[in-house]
């Protein structure tokens, strides 16, 4: 049990407020410190997603009105990166980040993929230092600093001083604050070019705004505050489909002013890909944060450098259920277009801000009577094309068949719910029958085993190898016979040499 235990102040880390435990308490040793506050003297502690929290709570001392959550919330960044996911996922990051090791939390939450954020960052503002000296009597490690991308100072307009990741890797075990020696002199102060300077100071703002918020963002109402942006820099057509080439064109322009290096560096590649994925239609895959904050910029950016705020974006329209209307398609609100004000689908779906396919699939699903386009697709090639897809073609092989283009194929797949279905059994069972004669005849092919462990477990633990790993056999030595063959030929060879 600790005798105390320093008090956060504003917007610290936690590997801060260790530093300044082991700082007050004298101790020369700083594994003296890590073994008195979470019971291993080799632990590291990081500034962003830190671990063993339930067992440093648990050396508090006796009335500390403190909780995990408390300390996940306002000391580390874990508010940051689970900013645009789903409650559920920043619950499990609270609870990995409560056990003694968060290996995975990093990959679960896309920080590695994307090669943002995977790494310990040490940032402070020499300003902010002096203002902490003359308010608290001791600088301290902000986490607004730590953040990716985040590389000025957003109050006092200063490029940060920065520990290179080696620098920090050769003391990781040490708890250092930022005026200690190590740090002053190992620090440099980050260079910008005022263009640069001008880009990445919105960007530590938004940033901050981020860690700040309370509350979740749904990537569904983030998908339709970035569509919205594009509408107000024309980037979306009136039927929803983007304009890719002019999109291109300002994500070129935008990357001019940002820095090359580091992180930035990482987010530019295949910029325009991912930029596309957080504007078409969300498929709950877990993107960086620092993605939605560069986009939010690059799309609302200005020679008045417009800064994004929570209150701002709750003034954008949306539809009743909560979404924006350019993602979700209201089935009342369709029913009212379509057979009360009598409109097509090609100009309900202007209305809405959608695609006319994406129209049409939703008002079959919610029960109104669509009419085709005979003039184009007949009901016989409909039929035809129905009748092709119920016997397992494919997508591809049924529009080379019925001579009509692949998306048409889609949207009489799409526009029939039972065909789905039955196409989509058909198209598995198929795919299965393939990977089962390819497994018979080649039992130690990787991607055949791992299709099948997922989708055929029970025929594949029926039909694998003796062996538990599903590898084939191999021939073990028969040490006993190699013995006997070994002394009969050194009993053979000693009656030679005599």
């Amino acid at each position: 049990m600790l005798h105390f235990f320093p008090a956060s102040f504003p917007d610290e880390t936690l590997y801060s407020r260790v530093a300044r435990y082991h700082r007050l308490t004298g101790y020369r040793d700083d594994r003296a410190s890590l073994h008195e506050l979470v019971g291993l003297h080799t632990h590291v502690v990081v500034s962003d997603l830190p671990s063993r929290l339930s067992s440093l709570l648990s050396r508090f001392p006796e009335g500390t009105d403190c909780t995990v959550e408390e300390i996940v919330e306002c000391n580390t960044a874990l508010p940051y990166f689970t900013a645009f996911v789903p409650a559920e996922r920043r619950a499990s990051a609270m609870a990995v980040m409560s056990s003694s090791s968060v290996s995975g939390l990093k990959m679960s939450l896309g920080l590695m993929a994307s090669r943002l954020g995977g790494k310990n960052n040490l940032r402070f503002c020499r300003y902010c230092v002096d203002a902490d000296y003359a308010n608290y009597g001791q600088p301290y490690w902000h986490r607004a600093h730590q953040l990716p991308g985040a590389w000025v100072c957003q109050l006092h307009e200063e490029p940060l001083y920065s520990l290179s990741s080696e620098a920090i890797q050769l003391k990781r075990h040490k708890l250092l604050l930022p005026d200690h020696k190590y740090v002053t002199q190992n620090s440099k102060q980050l260079v910008l070019v005022s263009r640069q300077f001008k880009a990445v100071l919105r960007i530590s703002r938004l940033s901050d705004i981020v860690l700040r918020t309370p509350f979740p963002l749904a990537s569904e109402s983030m998908n339709g505050v970035h569509r919205a942006h594009a509408v107000s820099h024309k980037l979306i057509n009136a039927n929803g489909r983007l304009r890719v080439n002019g999109l291109s064109q300002l994500l070129n322009v935008y990357a001019c002013s940002l820095p090359q290096l580091e992180e930035y560096a990482a987010v530019q590649h295949c910029m325009l890909d991912w930029v596309l994925k957080l504007l078409r239609k969300p498929k709950g895959c877990a993107c960086h944060p620092m993605k939605h904050i560069l986009l939010m910029d690059c799309l609302r950016t200005d020679d008045g450098a417009h800064i994004w705020c929570p209150e701002e974006e709750m003034s954008c329209p949306v539809a009743s259920n909560g979404e924006h209307k350019l993602h979700a398609t209201d089935s009342r609100r369709l029913i009212e277009l379509i057979n009360v004000r009598g409109y097509s689908l090609s100009n309900a779906a202007a209305e809405l801000g959608l695609s006319t396919t994406t129209v049409a699939v939703a008002a079959v699903r919610a029960g109104i009577k669509v009419r085709h386009r005979p003039k184009r697709i007949s009901p016989a090639l409909r039929m035809d094309v129905k009748n092709s897809l119920q016997e397992g073609l494919s997508t591809d092989e049924t529009a080379k068949k019925s001579g009509i283009s692949i998306v048409s194929v889609y949207r009489i797949l799409r526009m029939d719910p039972q065909l789905e279905q039955e196409y989509k059994q058909k198209r598995f069972s198929a795919s299965r029958e393939a990977h089962r004669n390819r497994f018979i005849g080649t039992p130690s092919d990787p991607a055949t085993c791992a299709w099948l462990r997922k989708n055929d477990r029970r025929w594949l633990s029926e039909h694998r190898p003796e062996n538990s790993n599903g590898a084939l056999p191999r021939f073990s030595v028969d040490w006993s016979l190699r013995d006997q063959q070994l002394s009969r030929r050194l009993i053979e060879v000693n009656a030679t040499a005599r």
